[in-house]
């Protein structure tokens, strides 16, 4: 299983620009944000981490408490 207790709180404010690598898993917690994608967002392909994060962490890794079972 991926090590999912490895993560970077990047605080962003208005004007923020965040580069993600390609098959990076990312979850923005309590933000609103306009999405950029290049070559572009692939609908129905996402990956909801938030529960296996929850899990795999025991809650000590952020998570979207709204996602999860």
């Amino acid at each position: 299983m991926e090590d999912l207790s490895r993560f970077q709180r990047i605080p962003l404010r208005p004007g923020s620009t965040v580069y993600i690598e390609p098959n990076t898993g990312h979850r923005g917690i309590d933000v609103f944000v306009n999405v950029v994608t290049l070559p572009g967002f692939k609908p129905r392909n996402e990956i909801y981490l938030d529960q296996r994060i929850k899990d795999s962490t025991e809650g000590k890794a952020p998570y979207n408490a709204a996602l999860t079972v």
